[in-house]
């Protein structure tokens, strides 16, 4: 895997490798392609096949790849035959299956971000207030700076790579897993608070207008989910709360 920090240590230098760096016996260091690492199919597509496939790089194709720990400079994945020597260009699918997510469906792939740096991402977005996905991009060009990686990361290739993650994800949990999102541990299935919109932040005012179901009005301000047990999810804040 070229996703690592590698250094160059001697008696008189301290050198960072890059991900295409190599070392010869004599201590010289070299360049070679390196691709993006996929999951290699078992053999092609030829049913007469008896062998097996390897993985190479394709020199013609440069991309970026997107991680926790910065952004990579590799070229794309090719499969090549060891019985018929046929190549086949890694498709969205395969990266997909690799765990790189694309920023769109286009053949024309010039950025993969992983799922370990997207899902990172998500919780921190999510977990500390104030976060946003542009100063994590940010945040991961100044870690491939340190390293000596320099270029920039697209913001808005990034931030729909993280919005397909999602969306791949809740399907994931939705349909494999088959997890009960808009489960509350003390109400079950039917939660003090309804949504009318289907976004979780949001309730509907009575004073918004009628909603489509009574049911997903806020009417009343006393009320806490689950009785006593669960304090910590009043409906309304307190109008009186003082401050330190």
């Amino acid at each position: 895997m070229p996703f690592h920090r590698r250094l160059l240590c001697s008696c008189d230098r301290l050198e960072v490798l890059q991900s295409d760096h190599f070392i010869e016996a004599e201590g010289n260091i070299i360049t070679k392609d390196v691709c993006v690492p996929c999951f290699v199919p078992h053999k092609c597509c030829d049913i007469s096949c008896h062998g097996s496939m390897s993985l190479i790089p394709n020199v013609t194709e440069s991309i970026v790849v997107v991680t926790e720990r910065g952004r990579f400079p590799l070229k794309g994945a090719t499969f090549v035959c060891d019985t018929f020597d046929s190549l086949t260009k890694a498709t969205i699918d395969d990266n997909v299956f690799s765990g790189v997510f694309p920023a769109s469906l286009s053949e024309t792939v010039t950025y993969l971000f992983s799922e370990e740096g997207l899902l990172l991402c998500h919780h921190i977005s999510h977990k500390r207030l104030g976060s946003s996905k542009n100063m994590y991009a940010h945040t991961l060009e100044e870690v491939s700076k340190e390293y000596k990686r320099n270029g920039p990361i697209n913001i808005l290739l990034f931030t729909t790579a993280e919005r397909e993650w999602e969306t791949c994800h809740h399907y994931i949990d939705q349909e494999v897993f088959k997890r009960k999102k808009i489960y509350c541990p003390s109400c079950g299935t039917k939660p003090l608070v309804r949504l009318s919109d289907a976004i979780i932040k949001l309730r509907h005012l009575a004073s918004a207008g009628e909603a489509r179901k009574p049911e997903n009005e806020r009417s009343k301000k006393k009320n806490m989910c689950g009785g006593s047990a669960f304090k910590a999810a009043r409906e309304d804040s307190n109008e009186n709360k003082k401050y330190d």
